[in-house]
């Protein structure tokens, strides 16, 4: 039986709404929508969720910056 490894893993989920901007530029009426979302004026939810990705970053180091890291134990199969 192979030994199980460790391995660091990131999910990356994308949500998307569009709106509409009143600017002069687009530069403003992207630095308009950035200070909306960050004054919570624009808010995401389950209805503007577009998928989900998955990256294996490497094998787990084991170091100390690891430690806040959620696990997924193996199963038994």
């Amino acid at each position: 039986m192979t030994e199980q490894k460790k391995y660091r893993v990131a999910v990356t989920e994308l949500y998307r709404k569009c709106v509409i901007v009143e600017a002069k530029t687009e530069n403003e009426a992207l630095r308009r929508t950035e200070d909306a979302w960050r004054n919570s004026e624009i808010t995401l939810n389950e209805r503007d969720f577009e998928g989900s990705e998955y990256y294996v970053l490497g094998e787990s180091e084991g170091d100390e910056s690891e430690k806040s890291l959620e696990r997924i134990e193996a199963k038994d199969v």
